[in-house]
């Protein structure tokens, strides 16, 4: 007997974070997509360009682990 397991990884691109402005120190809302792809953002408060970059690779990190783990059940 073989079982077949189908499952659908989330869009992680999608999902929202909160980022503080390095100069007004507001609160702006940005998708993880936006600094998987190194994006810019205009804070909403003083309009500064903030340039969001995933300086560690931490979100990359974490899709190759989670796609690994789900590897590895299957």
């Amino acid at each position: 007997m073989k079982l077949s397991i189908s499952f659908d990884v989330p869009d992680f691109d999608q999902y929202e974070i909160e980022i503080q402005c390095p100069v007004c120190r507001l609160h702006n809302w940005v998708k993880l997509g936006e600094i998987r792809r190194r994006e810019f953002t205009i804070c909403r408060g003083c309009h500064y360009n903030i340039l969001l970059i995933d300086h560690l690779g931490k979100y990359q990190k974490f899709i190759r682990s989670l796609e690994k783990t789900f590897n590895n059940i299957l």
